[in-house]
Parts: C-alpha cells; structure tokens; sequence
C-alpha cells in the first residue's frame, strides 16, 4: 500500500524538508478585516509584504483550508497514493480537525483517508512527526494506516513544545489558552512560558527572559536526558536582539546544541510579533 501524508503550511518553513518524501502540504489562509485573503505560501507571504505590515501594527488572522479546498487535495493525492494520512492542527488551535473529519468521513473518502486526531502537536512539531512515520513507512515497519496511527498514538507526547507569548492579551482573545493566561494578564511586564498539550500549562513566569529559560533547561535535561534530542529555537525577524541573546546564552552555557528556526506565522498572528517558541523531541527520521 502507498501511502501518503498531509500536513499545514504553519507545520512548514521550507518545502525542501519534503524532497524524496510522501509527505505534501495544505495551506492555510491569512486574512485581514481589509480584504486580504491569501493562501499561506513562502511566495504569497513575501509578496505582500507579511512581515512589515504585522511590525507596523496590521491585524492578521489566520482560517483553515475550506472543505472544497480539502476535498480537491485529497482527490489529488489519491492519484498518486492509495491512502492518506492527514496531520492536521491541534483542535486546540483551530478548527481544521473537526473539517478534516467531516470530509474525510464522506463516501467519496472512506476507507482511503485517515485523519489523525491530533490533540498535542502544533505547527512545526506536525513536521518532525510526518518525517518520522514517512521514514518508518519507507523502511516498511509501517504498512497499513492503523499501524501509522497506533505509532503516532505512542509517540505524540515524546515532543516538547513551549511558547513564550509576546502579547497575552491577544492571545487569550482568540480563546486559546485561555485559562493558563487569565491567572497572569494583570501583572505587568510578564513573561509566560506555556507548554502547548491538550490542555496548554504555564511552565513559568518571569520578568527576564533568563528566568524563563531556566524552565526551559530543566524541561530538555530532564525528559530528553541531555542527550540526542534536537532543540530548535523559534523566533521570527521582528524578535528583538536582546531576547535572541538570552536565549542563545542559556544554551550555550547549559552545553546545549540547538538550531535557530523561523517560527511559522501563526504565532506572530495570535500571539504577538516578539513570541518565541521552543521545540524539542528525539523522534529519528
């Protein structure tokens, strides 16, 4: 059986992630009260200038693919794949699951597109984990779609994935994270650092961007022993240098290795343009 596996653009920065995979991607849309509606691509982004209109204040959000656009992608990888597997976004973050299963339990689908339920994984954590299950489906230790999801089932909480907003206000407008942000909103000048499950937790709360990584060292030490883990550091262009510094600081004198990653847009849109992120997980692909 060929299968193949569907995931976001805000699981994405660069598509050449995905040479030699079978692994493709839907985009989102970003969207503005003033009549911008875009697909959200590396060349859409760019051509409208994304960035310097969210620095200079411009209100963003971001809306799933439409269940015509699903329906479309769908019929498209089934010529090439006899099934397909979607990642889609947390429910937690948008309403892209609860869309995806509503086509994907249509007549026309059944039996030849899973959608995964995926409570826990935003963003670029959906990539790592479309990497690891399309490596394990090229080694064919993976051969049919309920092994793929009793797998992901097993490994979906051996990720570590935190943020730091840079504006809770906003955050907690859009309804996420509600509860975690509420008990905080009215102490000035707080940093948050939020770990993003099921249900999203605060890990910890500071005036310096040192005392959030602290948190952060604690948590890759101890549940990813220090050893082999990849920890990527998310952080947009707009991130000031001073926040960029403390980050890189706490690593390096922690001895840990890390790669810097453009955080996906996503972030920026609901959670202010100065939000940072942090992902860690030891999956092999």
């Amino acid at each position: 059986m060929k299968i193949g596996f569907l995931i976001d653009s805000s699981a994405i920065i660069n598509t050449d992630d995905f040479t030699k995979t079978h692994i493709e991607v839907i985009p989102l849309h970003i969207t503005s009260s003033d009549g911008i509606d875009i697909l959200d691509t590396p060349e859409n982004v760019k051509k409208i200038n994304f960035w310097e209109l969210i620095k200079n204040g411009k209100d963003f959000k971001t809306s799933q693919a439409s269940p015509g656009e699903l329906e479309v992608k769908y019929n498209e990888m089934l010529t090439k794949y006899d099934h397909v597997i979607h990642i889609p976004i947390p429910g937690n973050l948008s309403s892209m699951l609860s869309t995806a299963m509503m086509v994907a339990k249509s007549d026309e689908f059944k039996n030849k597109v899973t959608v995964i339920d995926n409570k826990t994984i935003p963003a670029q954590g959906i990539r790592e984990m479309a990497l690891y299950l399309d490596g394990l489906v090229k080694q064919e230790k993976l051969t049919t779609p309920a092994d793929i999801v009793k797998e992901y089932n097993a490994q979906c909480h051996s990720m570590y994935i935190a943020i730091v907003p840079s504006n809770l206000k906003k955050l907690a407008s859009g309804g996420r994270a509600k509860t975690v942000i509420s008990t905080v909103l009215n102490i000035l000048k707080t940093k948050v650092l939020i770990r993003w499950n099921e249900k999203p937790e605060k890990q910890a709360i500071g005036r310096t961007m040192h005392s959030i990584m602290h948190k952060v060292i604690e948590t890759v030490k101890t549940e990813f022993n220090g050893g082999n883990a990849r920890v990527y550091f998310l952080c947009s262009q707009l991130v000031s240098q001073k926040y960029i510094d403390a980050v890189k600081e706490a690593f390096e004198e922690a001895k840990i290795k890390y790669i810097t990653e453009p955080i996906s847009a996503l972030y920026p849109v609901h959670a202010g343009i100065e939000t940072i992120g942090f992902l860690v997980t030891d999956l092999k692909y």
